[in-house]
C-alpha cells in the first residue's frame, strides 16, 4: 500500500525513502572524492594529466588552480542539495 502523493510516495516499509537516501549518500561520497582530487590539484599536485583531458601535465597554471578552488566550492553545493533533498540530514548546527 502506498502512502502519500506525487513524488513522496512511501510504502510502509519507506523503500523509496531508502533508495533516495542511499543514492543521496553515494552521489556525496564520489562527489567527496572528486573535491579531495580538485583541492590537490589547487594546491599543486602533479596531477594535470588526469584532467582537462591532459592539457595541462604536472602542476596546474595559477589561474587554474583558482579554478579548481571554484569547481570544489559549486560541487560541495550541489552535493549538500542533493543530500538533503535526497532526505539525509546532519542536523541542523545552530539548534540546541
Amino acid at each position: 500500500m502506498v502512502v502519500g502523493k506525487g513524488s513522496h510516495d512511501y510504502d510502509r516499509k519507506g523503500n523509496i525513502m531508502k533508495i533516495k537516501r542511499i543514492a543521496g549518500i553515494s552521489y556525496a561520497v564520489v562527489t567527496a572524492g572528486i573535491v579531495v582530487f580538485q583541492i590537490a590539484l589547487a594546491i599543486g599536485a602533479p596531477w594535470g594529466e588526469y584532467a582537462m583531458g591532459g592539457a595541462y601535465p604536472g602542476q596546474f597554471p595559477p589561474a587554474l588552480r583558482v579554478a579548481a578552488l571554484v569547481q570544489v566550492v559549486l560541487l560541495l553545493f550541489f552535493a549538500g542539495v542533493v543530500f538533503v533533498r535526497a532526505g539525509t540530514t546532519i542536523g541542523n548546527p545552530f539548534t540546541a
